[in-house]
């Protein structure tokens, strides 16, 4: 227990900018928060500094108790506030948010801090840890390792037009709406539940080669298809334009990020079979 009167708002404000020399980056709000969430196998070195050298740094609660939110502390601190590398793991977070959901942080806070909606950490607090104990499950009865791993065993699937109609519509269950085009993309590019339970789902170009189009196989699975769609010109015009602001061909990464009121990736696969093409 910190003894009252430890913290003052200057002070928390020196011990992030402590962090910052001592580390090299400013801290996370959820790397200062105390937890004892099921860790799902996986190693706590992201929480080990705070934890070993505590009450040397301030609880995350006690920094925007002064300073209103943490974000807010790091700015009047003079440190950069962006979100954490978009690698963090799953599993790490769901650590993550339960960690600061257990200090009072509200669902939005949380999302803010690890880059997710606050829907999505709202689903990460009642998230259960897999029968093998290995990984956390937000919307299904076992984690995409066990999934992956009892596919293997099964062999490789063999998809016909009725099976990606049952795999659409399995999607739409877990997901609460039709999956994108570019959500099934397959090799460097997957991510996602997609990626994470592979081969459960086909590809992108599975899906195409059997119905002709995405959209043709959302009709014929009847799922919502969306309410925009591209001509060839409307997509290549969006691609000269990119372009021409870039001083550069845009890569397939820029592309995934792109609204979803715009041609993206999937437009470009759909039109055109490949991005290279």
């Amino acid at each position: 227990m910190v003894p009252p009167g430890t913290w003052s708002a200057e002070r928390v404000l020196e011990a992030l900018r402590d962090w910052a020399r001592e580390v090299g980056r400013p801290p996370f709000a959820y790397e200062w928060s105390p937890g004892h969430s099921h860790s799902a196998g996986r190693s706590a070195r992201v929480w080990e500094l705070w934890a070993r050298e505590y009450p040397r740094w301030p609880e995350a609660r006690t920094v925007a108790h002064y300073h209103r939110t943490f974000r807010a502390a790091l700015l009047v601190a003079g440190l950069p506030g962006g979100r954490p590398p978009l690698e963090l793991g799953l599993n790490e977070r769901m650590e993550a948010a339960r960690r600061m959901a257990a200090v009072g942080f509200s669902a939005d806070a949380i999302g803010e801090e690890i880059g997710v909606h606050a829907e999505t950490v709202r689903r990460y607090l009642r998230a259960h840890v897999c029968g093998c104990e290995r990984n956390w499950v937000v919307r299904s009865t076992r984690c995409g390792q066990c999934a992956r791993e009892q596919a293997a065993l099964a062999g490789p699937l063999r998809w016909d037009r009725a099976g990606v109609i049952a795999a659409l519509r399995r999607w739409e269950g877990f997901e609460g709406s039709a999956p994108r085009s570019d959500e099934w993309l397959g090799g460097r590019h997957a991510s996602g539940r997609w990626a994470r339970e592979y081969p459960a789902w086909p590809s992108n170009a599975t899906v195409v080669g059997l119905f002709g189009s995405w959209n043709r196989a959302l009709r014929a699975a009847g799922l919502a298809i969306k309410p925009y769609a591209y001509t060839d010109e409307e997509v290549l015009r969006a691609l000269r334009s990119d372009a021409e602001r870039l001083g550069r061909a845009p890569t397939g990464e820029e592309w995934r990020q792109r609204p979803l009121n715009v041609p993206g990736v999937g437009a470009v696969n759909t039109h055109f079979g490949s991005w290279n093409c």
